[in-house]
Order: C-alpha cells, then structure tokens, then sequence
C-alpha cells in the first residue's frame, strides 16, 4: 500500500506548549497581539499614503519643467480648467505664414513646444517629438530623447496641428490622470497669431535734452 504524505499546510504555527515557564494561553494570546500590531501598522501606512497630498491632490501642480524660469510662472491651476487649450509655434506657424514670409521654404515639422493657456498666461507644459526625430538625434548626435512628462513622442512621421491635441491627450493619459475627459482645443487663430507674431521694430526716441 502507498504511503500517504500529508500536504504542507499554510496555517500558522502555534507557540510551544510553555516556554520560560509562560502559560500556553498567556503565550498565544503575546503572538497573536504581535500579529495585530503588525497588522495595524500596515493599515496605519496605507492610510498615510491616502492623506499624503502629493499622492492624491493634483489639481493644483506646479511644473518645473525648464531649468532658470521663474518657478511661479509654472503654476497651473487645473482645478479651474473646463478645457485644455494649447498651441505649438513650432507646429502652427506655417499655417499663418505665407510663402514670401517663410522665405519660400516649408519644411517637415518633427518637433514642438507645447503651451497651455491658464488664466491670462500660457506656461510651457511640455515638447512633442516625431519618433524618426528621436531617432535621428540618437545617431546623429547622441542625443537621447525619453518619454516623460516634458518629454512626449508621437508615431507620426511629421507633426500637424491634430497631433498637439493627439499629444496632450496622451500627456494626460500617461501623466496628469485627474486631467483625463477633459475637452482638449487649439488656441483661437486670432489669439494665436497675437501670440507667435514677431516682436515689432523697436523705435528709438531721441534724447530731448
């Protein structure tokens, strides 16, 4: 007849009948008191984790994303957004420039500098890349362009004025999930063009003394 091997199992081990003279009672009540505290120390943790307002509250961030501006002009308050409105010169530009102003040339756009309008501002939020310029920039110069919150790349082999909408949708996805639903639009063109123009003349007044 085959021997019949028990299977292993995973309740847990009781103390020993007495040890140190410490009755069996009073010694399971000690381990059992031990595995609450734990317990409750672990409870005690994830609690932090909720209350910690850096975990949970992110309606109101503060991006740092370029290093010697004014950390206060980075402050976007979300919670005031109904709507994400955003525009990219680089990506806009051509759309409001005629052949003669561009010189006559109008090349591939494989990159752009995202902004956000918040309130009467419009702070930097973040950079859309091509993945063949990704590429290029890694052979070419050595260049490593990563995914991350200032960093965001499209499979597109150029980049049109849809691909900035496409861009923060995937930013808010992958980064800002509180902004996640909320209507994305491009900046009006009249406000746009105000925006990107190029700065005036400047006009010198002589000294009237």
């Amino acid at each position: 007849m085959a021997e019949i091997i028990p299977f292993p199992s995973r309740s847990i081990a009781s103390p020993a009948p007495e040890q140190g003279g410490v009755p069996l009672t009073q010694a399971k009540e000690s381990f059992l008191g031990g595995l609450t505290g734990k317990f409750d120390q672990m409870l005690e943790e994830i609690a932090e984790l909720y209350e910690d307002p850096s975990q949970v509250e992110c309606t109101y961030c503060k991006f740092d994303l370029r290093e010697g501006e004014d950390p206060e002009s980075m402050e976007i308050d979300f919670a005031s957004l109904a709507e994400l409105v955003v525009f990219s010169p680089e990506i806009q530009k051509e759309g409001f420039e005629t052949p003669e102003e561009a010189g006559g040339l109008t090349g591939v756009v494989r990159w752009g500098d995202v902004f956000l309008q918040s309130g009467d501002v419009y702070p930097f939020l973040f950079t859309i890349y091509t993945e063949d310029y990704v590429r290029h920039q890694l052979v070419t110069y050595g260049e490593k362009i990563v995914p991350s919150p200032k960093d965001v790349i499209l499979r597109r082999e150029q980049l049109s004025p849809p691909d900035i909408i496409r861009a923060v949708i995937k930013w808010a996805n992958l980064y800002s999930p509180l902004q996640r639903g909320k209507p994305v639009r491009l900046e009006s063109d009249a406000v746009l063009k105000d925006l990107i123009c190029d700065p005036g003349i400047e006009v010198v007044v002589a000294d009237p003394s």
